[in-house]
């Protein structure tokens, strides 16, 4: 997995975490935050487990097109 999806997991765990803490009543958070960090929490964690297995490939360096252009050295 990659350090950006690893981080996207972590963090998202951290915040489904947090939420279920607040629920249980381990401290105190505004209803409309603890919903709010559990939802960015889920999206989070669909985001890094849904995103690409295998990042696409390095693109090969491109080379410069030809010069076609009509000057008086290539007529």
């Amino acid at each position: 997995m990659k350090k950006n999806k690893m981080t996207l997991l972590v963090v998202g765990i951290f915040f489904v975490l947090n939420s279920i803490l607040v629920w249980l009543g381990a401290w105190a958070e505004p209803v409309w935050l603890n919903w709010l960090i559990f939802i960015v929490g889920v999206i989070l964690v669909i985001m890094a487990l849904m995103g690409k297995k295998n990042a696409a490939p390095a693109a090969a360096p491109v080379e410069p097109a030809a010069d076609n252009t009509e000057t008086p050295e290539n007529m």
